[in-house]
């Protein structure tokens, strides 16, 4: 999250392996403009799953992360969708309804 935060703003962290980070002399931070700063992927799983079993007429909208989000566990949505769930996703928020039933396991 770091590091893709760092390049946003123009840093270019140069990695050597897990075990340094360099950032060049000189770098300068460049604003990127506004910058949404993100909920919690881990707490919005979740909604992912209650949209997944329980949305039937309507989605569960989740606002604060999206397709657009720098944090891994956003991806709880991709395994959703993979067991049926129908996800839609905008840069900062996700949508989860009930698809296919029963969900499978994967």
């Amino acid at each position: 999250i770091t590091l893709a935060l760092l390049a946003r703003f123009g840093i270019a962290v140069k990695r050597e392996g897990w075990s340094a980070f360099v950032i060049p002399a000189g770098s300068r931070y460049v604003s990127p403009g506004e910058v949404f700063v993100e909920g919690d992927a881990s707490s919005a799983s979740y909604f992912v799953g209650l949209g997944a079993i329980a949305a039937v007429d309507a989605p569960i909208r989740i606002e604060g992360v999206g397709s657009e989000s720098l944090q891994g566990d956003v991806r709880f949505a991709e395994a959703a969708a993979a067991m049926g769930a129908v996800v839609k996703t905008g840069p900062n928020w996700l949508e989860v309804r009930r698809g296919a039933w029963p969900l499978k396991g994967i």
